[in-house]
């Protein structure tokens, strides 16, 4: 499937037709269980931490327009990341460059082992999912955008702050005013 890369500044990012997924790599001078301090009265939606050595993890969901953020650091060599996915890429890399300043992370040029990861989780999860997606909006006559910000949300909710997967597909399934009968109930 084609896809367009490139970089601007330290962010790279990987796009296919609508959808866009860019990432950030350095280290943070903020200390990172403090990140969802740092978010608690912005227009993101935070997870709590989540540590899976040797990684932790928090994610964050901004709404206008759906964009799901995942920002990790290594629990040993501190090398931290901030990937965002979103059909509005430009918006994207604007929160990314938001939480790295409010995190003050000192940037680093991407390395070949992040492009490389970035790349798989693009072609081999983002990108079909995105098919399912448009493929669900077409047969719904929903906004992709909705159905696709649906899915999203549902993971977030379902992954980072542990709602289980019936609940997590209701509440976001309300959430983008998408009917909840689309989506097994």
């Amino acid at each position: 499937m084609p896809y367009k890369r490139y970089t601007e500044g330290n962010i790279v990012t990987f796009e296919h037709e609508k959808l866009s997924m860019s990432g950030l790599l350095g280290v943070f001078l903020t200390q990172f269980d403090k990140i969802p301090e740092v978010y608690k009265n912005h227009s993101l939606e935070c997870s709590p931490v989540l540590n899976e050595p040797p990684r932790a993890y928090v994610a964050a969901f901004s709404f206008k327009p759906p964009i799901d953020i995942i920002i990790s650091e290594h629990m040993l060599n501190r090398e931290a990341s901030i990937v965002a996915y979103s059909l509005d890429g430009e918006i994207a890399k604007t929160i990314i460059r938001d939480i790295a300043k409010q995190c003050n992370m000192t940037e680093t040029a991407p390395s070949g082992s992040f492009l490389s990861d970035l790349e798989t989780e693009f072609n081999g999860i983002v990108v079909p999912s995105y098919y399912q997606c448009d493929a669900i909006a077409h047969i719904t006559n929903c906004k992709i955008e909705d159905v696709n910000g649906m899915v999203r949300y549902a993971n977030f909710t379902n992954r980072y702050k542990k709602v289980l997967t019936p609940d997590s597909l209701k509440i976001a399934a309300e959430k983008f005013g998408l009917p909840i009968g689309l989506f097994g109930e």
